[in-house]
């Protein structure tokens, strides 16, 4: 069985618009003052509502500071919250099969008003 990379519908955001991801790297500069206040889950909510619906790529997850500890823990954690609150974290995940690398994207996604 082969997992060869197929063609995305959704391009990652940092190939599709590399702006976008400098201007959400930004968004975790400036999040960076306010840090202590917030806790992990906040940071990386902020920063996927931040993209819009835009797919975020895992490094953009991994340059926040501090850094996220158990990024995947917390990406649960934000999943049951919305659960309750009504929206959703997609995750998508690609496998290279000549490197062996897999990259790993999120986006938030609000669920509609009924």
């Amino acid at each position: 069985m082969s997992h060869a990379i197929q063609p995305s519908l959704f391009p990652p955001l940092d190939a599709a618009n590399p702006e976008r991801l400098r201007e959400l790297r930004s968004f975790g500069a400036a999040a960076r003052e306010k840090s202590h206040k917030l806790t992990q889950c906040d940071r990386i909510l902020a920063l996927l509502d931040a993209a819009k619906g835009e797919w975020v790529p895992l490094p953009a997850i991994m340059d926040l500071r501090p850094r996220i500890a158990q990024y995947n823990a917390r990406i649960f954690e934000l999943r049951m919250q919305g659960a309750r609150e009504g929206f959703f974290i997609d995750g998508r995940f690609e496998r290279d099969e000549e490197s062996g690398e897999t990259k790993s994207w999120y986006r938030l996604r609000r669920a509609p008003n009924l």
